[in-house]
């Protein structure tokens, strides 16, 4: 059963309100609206409690069979929907046919130009590196994970990495503003945007150990000093703007506001509040990255 809740998500509640067209402001979702909803996949494995956050930023509200049971209509800004899923529900269920053999050699080593890729136990890969299996396309960038090794053959599972788990969600509203105009959706389910980017893939296969350590992979790509390295400024940011405001909201939430930060490989951008009022000291390794933070 889903057990509603108000203004009790993690996301501030915007205070802003988007009139339409027509000067109409929305104060609770209906049907045609648009909305900005945070959703929280919430499952747990043998080992850990997982939790992977999506925030739809332009929901369509008409579409109102986007998770069986979910009910997001006539709902106050800050109204958090909470739902257990059982196996299946949100997503296909295990099926034991989708884990099966393949000949060795229907792995594509060189799959990408330049680059030799060695399969490894319990790594993911994308379904394409074995086209011609069961249909599989040369496009097809669905991963699929290497569950078993022998010399000559592959065991591979094109089951989801969820499909063997039951699972949290929590919807939590944002914001709501009227539609510009009516038209048809072509918003993907909203089990294909929670569930087709990554959440599962950090679990083992049926609590296996993953191979991470096979092939040297913690050899440099370069083998000279880093400060040859170095010597050359990158005045750019290293990951995109979401995932840079959520970085500066976490230092918000976790950092004294009197106190000094150490900020380890420092570059151009260190995520900090823009509150933070205690001292910062950077540690990088290129003067001019430093001098643009």
């Amino acid at each position: 059963m889903s057990n509603p809740s108000a203004n009790s998500g993690d996301y501030p509640v915007t205070d802003a309100n988007h009139p339409g067209e027509d000067g109409r402001l929305v104060e609770r979702t209906e049907r045609g609206a648009r909305a900005l909803v945070a959703l929280t996949l919430g499952w747990q494995c043998k080992n850990a409690q997982h939790s992977d956050t999506y925030v739809a930023s332009d929901l369509d509200l008409s579409v109102v069979s986007l998770v069986p049971r979910l009910d997001l209509l006539d709902k106050p800004r800050g109204h958090v929907e909470r739902l257990a899923l059982s196996t299946g529900e949100l997503i296909e269920p295990f099926n034991e046919e989708d884990t099966f053999e393949l000949p060795g050699s229907a792995f594509a080593r060189e799959f990408r130009k330049g680059i030799h890729i060695e399969p490894q136990n319990g790594r993911f890969y994308p379904r394409a590196i074995v086209a011609g299996t069961r249909d599989i396309q040369p496009g097809d960038v669905r991963p699929m994970r290497v569950i078993g090794i022998t010399e000559d053959k592959l065991a591979i599972d094109l089951n989801h990495p969820l499909a063997p788990y039951d699972l949290r969600l929590d919807a939590q509203v944002i914001d709501i503003w009227p539609a510009a105009e009516t038209h048809t959706s072509n918003q993907p389910r909203l089990s294909e945007m929670l569930c087709n980017k990554g959440p599962g893939m950090q679990a083992r296969w049926q609590n296996h150990a993953t191979d991470f350590f096979s092939g040297k992979p913690f050899d440099r790509i370069t083998a000279g000093p880093d400060s040859e390295f170095y010597a050359r400024p990158r005045i750019t940011g290293h990951v995109d703007r979401t995932a840079s405001a959520q970085i500066r909201r976490l230092y918000e939430q976790l950092l004294p506001r009197d106190g000094r930060v150490l900020d380890l490989m420092s570059s151009v951008e260190s995520h900090l509040p823009a509150n933070q009022p205690g001292q910062v000291t950077g540690l990088g390794m290129n003067a001019e990255e430093m001098a643009a933070n």
